[in-house]
């Protein structure tokens, strides 16, 4: 009974390491059994989709994680894959022994997530496509593409995986829009900083005119700055519909507090603009 405890407890310390190494990254987490949903096919040309293809042919290395997606980057720099995650909407193996009326209701709320999820991409890629830097959305499995897909982990195992079978988004990389203000800050660049702020609030407001909420507009980590021009990187919490308070007042207050801390004349033309 020793043995079989002790082993019990090195297979369990084995897989945390192993998970924290790899920060839970499995090829099983992004793979699905989804079947074909025609609310979520998106229109896009044969030449949009070849430009697609062609910057999906090269390595993609591991970026990171949200609580939707695995964020991969292009050997190039110029791209971002993001794959989404579904373990989320599996079933536990620990809760298939309870009853069959709790397994359905956890069952259901993952499938009201899954649609929320995808019809918040689709709305990004059909009204926001330029605010978002969105290139390609794959959220239907396929048998057109004919490519496969390299995804390097964060341990540097490389991955072969159909394009064809997958869900996926496509994206331009940025850079972070509030390291990139920080750094200017600190350098005195004041008219980098004022050009951001006014691509930013642009950009709010374009959402806002076209009658389309954001549930999670957080500055620090969902934009990013392409070329000088900002884009909403995080697009998984777009909802059609007015929600109070979802304005550049709130979105910008982060960073409203930054400028009023380290320079006084940022602050002052950021409250400026808002206004």
């Amino acid at each position: 009974m020793k043995k079989i405890l002790l082993i019990l407890l090195f297979v369990t310390a084995l897989s945390l390491f192993a998970r924290k190494k790899t920060d839970g990254f499995t090829v099983e987490r992004i793979l699905s059994s989804h079947t074909f949903h025609k609310e979520w096919e998106t229109a896009i040309s044969t030449a949009e989709e070849k430009t697609a293809l062609e910057a999906l042919n090269q390595p993609f290395f591991y970026l990171g994680k949200g609580a939707q997606c695995y964020a991969f980057a292009s050997k190039d720099g110029k791209y971002v894959i993001k794959c989404f995650r579904h373990d989320h909407m599996r079933l536990p193996l620990h809760l298939c022994f309870l009853p069959q009326s709790w397994t359905k209701q956890r069952e259901e709320r993952g499938a009201q997530k899954l649609l929320k999820d995808f019809s918040s991409y689709k709305l990004a890629f059909e009204e926001l496509r330029e605010e978002t830097a969105l290139l390609y959305l794959h959220l239907n499995k396929t048998d057109h593409l004919k490519q496969e897909l390299t995804l390097v982990d964060k341990i540097g195992i490389a991955h072969t995986l159909s394009l064809d079978g997958l869900e996926f988004v496509l994206q331009k990389r940025a850079d972070l829009l509030y390291e990139q203000i920080e750094a200017w800050v600190k350098c005195g660049n004041v008219d980098s900083v004022k050009g951001a702020i006014d691509t930013l609030i642009m950009q709010i407001n374009t959402r806002l005119t076209k009658g389309i909420s954001d549930k999670d507009p957080n500055i620090k980590t969902n934009f990013g700055i392409i070329e000088g021009k900002v884009v909403q990187i995080d697009i998984g919490r777009f909802r059609k519909g007015y929600i109070p308070g979802d304005g550049p007042e709130r979105i910008l207050f982060p960073l409203q507090y930054l400028l009023d801390q380290e320079n006084k004349e940022l602050g002052n033309y950021l409250r400026q603009e808002i206004l």
